[in-house]
């Protein structure tokens, strides 16, 4: 649905009298006319935006020299990401870049607390990877234990990883990709994996201590503190003293299930320190699965 054949043209200038950085582009649409109100942003070590002028055009600056990833959005237009964008002292770099059409709206949301309507939301986002909710009746009965965690990044691969805990000494983990986007269309399963957390990743793809070290961490630290979460939905107030869900950036939800009972915990772009953000990435470590810097928002 998106990513359906744009041009890219890509333009470096040098510009050595100035003492810091800028990246400078024009936006235009598949018709070549300029594209106002498109959101640029730059992914990798920074959280500066620029908005597309009436030319479509824009300029992120002051920036440090380094290697730069930059994301172009515009309603309902195709979602535009160019990594590997490096800059030096004084540099200017200049993105000529045709968006293509396709995509579908962005989504607002708002939520308050944590009922079964703000539960079932997630439901489409669990069904693009086949999941039901773990607060769905028939996973209720069956009295397991499992935690799962559901990573929507508005501009790359939706990631489901669930931790399930089987027996004494026996965890299973399972890994699944989408190749959509979680900001758009998700797009359909692209990696899928089920492993022994400690007779495949402690007997091989990791160290053993490294394995037993995260578990002990899931099971005795980070886990308590998630049945004690509050239900969160985003960092912005609305005006009527909702809690809104932001445009970009990325929804970091883990459920809960155990004896019965089910919990969930959802944040917009958490902070490190955030204990629902710290379960989350020792499960994306355990995996085994490896993501560029920029990836984590």
């Amino acid at each position: 649905m998106f990513f359906k054949g744009f041009l890219l043209y890509l333009l470096f200038t040098l510009s050595p009298g100035e003492a810091t950085s800028t990246i400078n582009g024009t936006v235009v649409d598949s018709n070549k006319k300029p594209v106002s109100g498109a959101e640029v942003f730059l992914l990798t070590g920074s959280q500066l935006k620029a908005i597309t002028d009436a030319n479509g055009t824009f300029s992120l600056e002051n920036l440090e020299p380094g290697d730069y990833a930059v994301a172009i959005v515009g309603n309902g237009l195709a979602p535009w990401i160019r990594r590997g964008i490096r800059i030096e002292s004084g540099q200017k770099a200049t993105l000529e870049v045709m968006l293509s059409p396709g995509v579908e709206d962005r989504f607002k949301v708002k939520f308050m607390e944590p009922r079964q309507k703000d539960i079932d939301s997630f439901d489409p986002e669990l069904e693009s990877f086949n999941e039901p909710s773990f607060c769905s009746k028939i996973l209720l009965e069956r009295k397991t234990e499992s935690y799962r965690f559901l990573w929507m990044r508005t501009f790359h691969h939706p990631v489901l990883i669930q931790l399930i805990k089987i027996g004494p000494g026996k965890v299973s983990l399972i890994y699944k990709e989408l190749n959509g986007m979680g900001g758009y269309a998700h797009g359909r399963l692209i990696e899928q994996k089920t492993v022994d957390v400690y007779k495949e990743l402690g007997g091989g793809e990791q160290p053993k201590d490294m394995v037993q070290s995260a578990v002990n961490f899931l099971f005795q630290d980070a886990i308590p503190k998630i049945w004690e979460q509050p239900y969160e939905f985003g960092q912005t107030m609305g005006i009527d003293g909702s809690i809104l869900i932001g445009l970009d950036g990325a929804t970091w939800t883990v459920e809960a299930i155990k004896d019965g009972r089910c919990h969930l915990a959802t944040r917009w772009s958490p902070e490190s320190n955030d204990p629902v953000r710290q379960f989350a990435e020792t499960l994306i470590n355990l995996s085994g699965k490896r993501f560029y810097h920029d990836e984590f928002y």
